[in-house]
């Protein structure tokens, strides 16, 4: 590892044990490649930017909605044998349809769930990098565009879509969002490596003196 990367490393090891592996191994898939590497590096990242936020920051986090229950209900309410649905699927058919006022709810719950869940995460990621400080939202703005960006572009290729890694993209394609997301951490890790530095020069300090 770089010294950079070991960094990282620490600080999650501090923070978040679990996530450290993460990272560990997508370093290591990085340095090695093996075949679904790029949906294995991927998925890694997904991970790390999901989870971090809860790991890190001060305050907290509401839980993610769960689909499971939200596509249930609409499945339960949802026509199966409407003629007017059935001929919705023909070129010549209406451009819109009826549907029980029951199946309209169901959907627009799932719909609200999905746009909660988008915006979620959107605040997961400004509260890691701002620590719960609305002013500096405004001057990370752009970076913190980026970084979603960036952890999109991870979570597309983090489940296999019957599609090989060659096609998913280029190694300098990789190379490129793998250490943009390094950037990312050490900016985070940044101020706790500066800590450290700091304590292990006192200790060193005072171990001098009594030597």
């Amino acid at each position: 590892m770089t010294a950079d990367q070991a960094a990282i490393l620490k600080w999650l090891q501090e923070r978040a044990p679990s996530l450290a592996e993460m990272y560990e191994s997508a370093v290591s898939l990085m340095q090695h490649p093996l075949p679904a590497r790029v949906r294995l590096v991927s998925h890694c990242v997904r991970d790390i930017t999901n989870r971090l936020p809860e790991a890190v920051a001060n305050s907290t986090i509401s839980k993610k909605e769960e689909y499971g229950p939200l596509v249930d209900r609409v499945v339960a309410v949802w026509p199966t044998s409407d003629p007017q649905l059935l001929q919705a699927r023909t070129p010549e058919a209406p451009p819109t349809v009826s549907i029980p006022r029951a199946a309209y709810v169901a959907v627009s719950a799932l719909v609200r769930a999905h746009a909660a869940g988008s915006r979620g995460h959107a605040q997961k990621l400004q509260l890691l990098f701002t620590g719960g400080d609305d002013s500096a939202t405004s001057l990370i703005g752009p970076a913190l565009d980026r970084f979603r960006a960036l952890s999109r572009w991870f979570n597309k290729n983090a489940h296999d879509r019957l599609v090989v890694d060659a096609a998913l993209c280029t190694e300098e394609e990789l190379q490129s969002k793998f250490r943009a997301f390094e950037r990312a951490l050490f900016a985070l890790a940044g101020e706790w490596v500066h800590v450290q530095d700091e304590l292990d020069d006192l200790l060193g300090e005072a171990n001098r003196r009594t030597d």
